[in-house]
């Protein structure tokens, strides 16, 4: 196949393409294989043509892949495990009062320091919706 190329289309480019059975002939594959195997390229893309290096190459790679998969995703089951070092709680600020009437006609005002309880557990958030009085008093024991 000729194309013609420039700006005066006179200079002509010859493109040969393979037909699909010199393609998938044994030959062709061969040297396709033998290639992946035996060059190695770099970043900068030189082709090394050395037999040895290129199998080093290989061999490391597929030593890390046999890693990645069968150590630690198959061996170790990594796919199950979970990250817990990350610890957080959370602590929020109310604004506002509120009250409660007592049995015996007595008016308990609450503040934010009563409805924020402090994180006891990791990853948790308390936030009080109900409150039950006690008979407990702030005062020092008889005893003391």
């Amino acid at each position: 196949m000729s194309i013609p190329v420039g700006p005066t289309a006179s200079t002509v480019v010859t493109l040969h393409c393979l037909p699909i059975r010199e393609y998938l002939s044994y030959g062709n594959i061969k040297s396709i294989v033998r290639g992946f195997v035996t060059e190695y390229e770099t970043p900068k893309i030189v082709t090394i043509h050395s037999i040895s290096i290129a199998l080093m190459c290989r061999l490391i790679q597929i030593l890390i892949l046999c890693y990645g998969v069968a150590y630690l995703m198959i061996y170790k089951k990594g796919y199950q495990e979970t990250d817990t070092s990350i610890i957080s709680s959370i602590t929020l600020k109310v604004k506002g009062i509120g009250y409660n009437q007592s049995s015996k006609n007595q008016t308990l005002v609450i503040d934010g320091a009563d409805y924020i309880v402090p994180p006891q557990e990791n990853n948790a958030l308390f936030i009080m919706t109900n409150f039950i009085r006690t008979d407990q008093e702030h005062k020092r024991c008889p005893g003391k």
